[in-house]
């Protein structure tokens, strides 16, 4: 392929998305790691994550910009607390019960039970709308809680492969996760998702500050360091940039649906690097919850194009 032509398409963003799902995908499999054998504690985890995430991304928009925004929104302040508390509630809320899913189960069963979030905000839409959900919404449902079951359970259908804490956080994640993605839709609309996404990072991690003191934790390796820098820079904050770049260029429903990678990231990655058996239960349950996750952004994208 001559270079120019391999330039081109590494600056398509629609390959930004793909990378964007595979280093949060493998961001879960470090997680993972840091839990199980460097003695991390999933607090102290989140806390890292969005305190280093909120300067990295401070520093990408400008820190002259970013003060400048953030002095703009304290001047009015509905919006600011509206940020302060998508912040500490939504985004905190979502790391922090995505790490105890991985710390209690493991990064599979976390990741895959927080991509069930479009189907709970299926759900919520038509509870608000006091109308029963179409046939195609149970039948997207049916099939996204048959693949979490195939992967939790490993076909047997009769014992859990995780414990009952990780699938329980990973059903509050994916509740918290549906409210991550239906809050903030007002203030994108007023302001620059940019902004809105440093502040939130910003309101959360000093809420969080505390924790990365009081809960660090003792006698970290060199490798140990090391997940923690990819969890931070490689795993939250370059994805998050190349996710919403890629959403100003191409439409949501293929950034959803491309983005609907990190699953599959996760359970390739965790056969590969961390030893998980392949069986026909997990191969087949993440296809069908990827099926699920295909089926809702298209749905959803058709009921916007209705209205």
């Amino acid at each position: 392929m001559p270079p120019s032509r391999l330039g081109a398409q590494l600056r398509h963003p629609v390959l930004w998305v793909v990378v964007a799902g595979i280093l949060w995908g493998f961001s879960a499999l470090a997680a993972e790691e840091l839990f199980r054998n460097h003695g991390v504690g999933a607090l102290w985890l989140v806390a890292a994550r969005v305190i280093g995430t909120a300067l990295l991304l401070a520093l990408f928009v400008g820190p002259a910009r970013t003060a400048g925004a953030l002095g703009r929104l304290a001047t009015r302040g509905g919006e600011a607390l509206r940020i302060a508390l998508f912040g500490v509630v939504a985004l905190d809320g979502v790391q922090l019960t995505f790490f105890l899913a991985v710390k209690h189960g493991n990064a599979i069963t976390a990741t895959l039970l927080q991509f069930t979030s479009p189907v709970f905000i299926l759900v919520l839409v038509s509870l608000r709308a006091r109308r029963a959900p179409a046939a195609a919404v149970a039948a997207t449902v049916i099939v996204a809680v048959a693949g979490v079951a195939l992967v939790v359970t490993g076909g047997t259908f009769t014992e859990l492969h995780i414990p009952i804490a990780g699938l329980e956080w990973g059903v509050v994640c994916g509740l918290f996760t549906a409210g991550y993605n239906l809050a903030p839709g007002p203030l994108l609309a007023r302001h620059d998702p940019n902004m809105v996404v440093a502040g939130a990072f910003l309101a959360g991690g000093a809420v969080l500050l505390p924790s990365l003191f009081a809960a660090a934790p003792a006698g970290l390796n060199l490798s140990g360091v090391a997940l923690v820098f990819f969890v931070v820079v490689g795993g939250t904050a370059v994805p998050f940039l190349l996710y919403l770049s890629a959403l100003s260029k191409v439409d949501a429903l293929s950034a959803n649906v491309v983005g609907s990678l990190e699953p599959l990231a996760a359970a390739v990655g965790s056969v590969a690097l961390l030893g998980t058996p392949i069986t026909w239960a997990l191969g087949l349950g993440v296809l069908l919850v990827l099926a699920a996750i295909t089926a809702v952004s298209v749905t959803r994208a058709r009921e916007q194009a209705v209205r």
